[in-house]
């Protein structure tokens, strides 16, 4: 390789590498977010697209079986093959979060954990958090019922939830997923293209789940 594209190259990954470390510091314009204490992460290649995780997610929010009051979406692509069919999208409790500064009520903010929360009594409605999301899809929801944003909290206002959720508690999805494609990890996930929210979760014995043997090595 000429010396001048290795120079090249080795800008540019000291350039990324820098991103990530202020992305991970949470700065944007002087601003610095408290990192979370807490992350969902999530292995699209063990998903079966069942949805049970949005049902349950309704259901320990707002007592209720509706796929549409879910906090967390089952993506899937009908045309696609396995396994890029199917994407499980989640709040990424971005480290430089664009919906927090959009909100003029207050409504969205940071709790004593570093949670991305919403004060449901201070939603107005506005929707400009839902256009601020830098997810594609955002991941902030809309309440039909309610009329306010919503988003996942790590299950930390979860009043029907049968176990206490939060950072050092349960997550309603986690705990139903029957593919186990769900985990909450308190280390903070690789920010860049949210590649560190898509990871291995699957272990030697995962294949039982399918009515088959996964040897140790595979």
């Amino acid at each position: 390789m000429p010396l001048h594209h290795k120079e090249n190259q080795m800008s540019i990954e000291k350039a990324n590498n820098k991103k990530e470390k202020d992305e991970l510091s949470g700065r944007k314009a002087g601003k610095l977010y408290p990192i979370s204490k807490g992350y969902l992460v999530v292995d699209n290649d063990k998903c079966c697209g069942c949805k049970t995780c949005m049902m349950v997610c309704s259901l320990a929010h707002e007592g209720i079986v509706d796929l549409a009051a879910s906090r967390i979406q089952v993506v899937e692509d009908n045309f696609g093959r396995f396994p890029n069919d199917i994407e499980i999208q989640i709040c990424k409790q971005c480290v430089n979060p664009t919906c927090i500064p959009a909100c003029k009520s207050g409504a969205l903010h940071i709790d004593v954990n570093g949670i991305r929360i919403v004060n449901e009594e201070k939603c107005t409605g506005c929707k400009l958090c839902m256009s601020a999301c830098s997810q594609v899809p955002n991941r902030i929801g809309w309440n039909g019922r309610k009329k306010i944003a919503t988003k996942c909290d790590l299950c930390t206002n979860a009043p029907y939830l049968s176990k206490p959720g939060g950072i050092d508690g349960s997550q309603a999805c986690v705990l139903a997923c029957p593919m186990k494609a769900i985990a909450m990890v308190k280390k903070t996930p690789k920010q860049r293209d949210g590649a560190g929210y898509d990871i291995d979760l699957r272990k030697d014995s995962w294949g039982d789940l399918l009515g088959f043997h996964k040897g140790k090595d595979s």
